[in-house]
């Protein structure tokens, strides 16, 4: 599968080099050939007695989500307002259909409704939405290809995760043509390649309570492509355009290239990624054009069978002269930090991270499926007031329950001993950008929820 995989990510490459080579009537170089012929012979090999056979027939799924969250403090909520308190109820049902050893169908609807009481608003009961419907067709081993409404993510969610900022963690999907080569062996192989539309207003809404919900900053196009040469390591490529229906927003085409490596010694697992975007806003006047660049890294120290120290640095670049802050495709979940996402949420856009950076450190201790975590973040800015700006603590909690439940609880806190605000530039026409606030604050929630697969 690993041969093939290569094959397959050096075919998509070659036969790009390819087509300026061949209309120039020039002799077609052997490698492309080669890449041609890999191309074709996966494309034509029929469905063999090797193939992964989809489980037929039907199969439900439910899930139920109960979540509360206090926040203390926080800069998006107004000065006189600084406090919110809510309860969420998320509630999901899907069915899946696999016919003909290569067939499936899914669907999976979702409604999520919360409850203000700091301030105390009116109960709202939000939407009924289509959060799944795909078609997937699987012909060959570890071979797929997807078409539809679907969750797609790239490992930890670095550039890839959340097509749907906007919604609060209700949903995540995209509207995907997606075809992928996954091997989930000792030397794994990928290639993965998506096409994807997401309209920043949801046009699958069965019913909804006087709610016109917006998904994400503008109507987006997309194509998405990665694979994994070389044995722990992945290129990826992301051509994005945003297009806001209301013109509220600037027009953005965004490359962004990265990379991913990880590598094991011993007892430490050290993994890395960078990513470098070339961004064009049309229609501005100043600064336009420009580059931007994001990083992670993690080093993972096992202790024993149940003990693991983490240690780790991320850096999201500010706008600074010809320098632009990074947008990050979609991997906008909370990475970082739940109390940041909330303190910036007003300031640039749903956990779009830029002009901030930071290192932490974690332990962790597992015992039977039950994890307690504790660990410690310095944050810094990257341009502007560039420096140290605060301290977060962060615990968390992760504790199985009889009958199929699952708790979790979070705590984190702002300490309170940065400068107090710091210029955090996220679209070009923003001269004067906007402010982190780093005063204490504090962030608690408790999750209960509940699976049937």
């Amino acid at each position: 599968m690993r041969t093939l995989s290569r094959a397959v990510g050096w075919s998509c490459l070659l036969l790009a080099l390819s087509s300026p080579v061949l209309a120039a009537d020039a002799p077609p170089d052997s490698s492309v050939l080669r890449g041609w012929l890999s191309l074709f012979s996966l494309l034509t090999n029929p469905l063999g007695a090797d193939a992964v056979s989809v489980e037929p027939g039907w199969r439900v799924s439910a899930d139920l989500r109960v979540r509360q969250e206090m926040l203390s403090d926080v800069f998006y909520f107004t000065p006189t307002q600084p406090d919110r308190n809510w309860l969420r109820v998320r509630s999901r049902a899907g069915l899946r259909y696999g016919w003909g050893n290569a067939h499936e169908i899914q669907g999976r609807l979702c409604s999520e409704f919360r409850k203000i009481t700091t301030p105390d608003t009116e109960l709202n009961f939000d939407e009924i939405i289509v959060d799944q419907l795909l078609y997937r067709y699987r012909a060959w081993p570890g071979i797929a290809i997807t078409l539809g409404r679907q969750d797609i993510r790239w490992n930890d969610g670095f550039l890839v995760m959340d097509g749907t900022p906007l919604d609060g963690s209700r949903s995540s999907y995209m509207n995907a043509l997606r075809f992928m080569i996954d091997d989930e062996g000792p030397t794994p192989g990928l290639v993965e390649l998506f096409v994807a539309y997401n309209p920043a207003y949801d046009d699958l809404v069965l019913w909804n309570d006087d709610v016109k919900r917006r998904l994400t900053d503008a109507d987006e196009t997309a194509v998405a492509f990665r694979s994994s040469p070389w044995a722990n390591q992945q290129l990826a490529l992301i051509w994005k355009r945003e297009r806001d229906p209301d013109h509220l927003r600037p027009a953005l085409d965004a490359w962004t290239l990265g990379y991913r490596g990880e590598r094991t010694r011993g007892a430490v697992t050290v993994t890395g990624e960078l990513a470098l975007q070339y961004q064009d806003w049309s229609g501005h006047d100043m600064d336009d054009r420009g580059y931007a660049w994001a990083f992670q890294f993690r080093a993972r120290r096992a202790i024993g069978a149940t003990q693991s120290v983490d240690f780790g640095a991320f850096g999201y670049s500010p706008r600074q002269g010809n320098q632009l802050a990074f947008r990050t495709p979609w991997g906008r979940w909370p990475k970082w930090s739940e109390l940041m996402l909330y303190q910036l949420i007003g300031q640039d856009g749903v956990g779009q991270w830029a002009n901030l950076g930071g290192v932490w450190i974690e332990g962790q201790q597992r015992v039977e499926g039950t994890v307690l975590g504790l660990g410690f973040q310095g944050l810094t800015a990257l341009g502007e007031y560039s420096g140290f700006q605060d301290v977060l603590v962060r615990l968390r909690l992760e504790l199985p329950l009889p009958a199929g439940l699952q708790m979790q609880v979070l705590a984190e806190s702002l300490v309170g001993l940065g400068h107090g605000y710091v210029q955090h530039f996220v679209y070009p026409a923003s001269d004067v950008g906007y402010l982190i606030d780093s005063s204490p604050s504090s962030f608690f929630r408790w999750q209960l929820t509940y699976a049937r697969p």
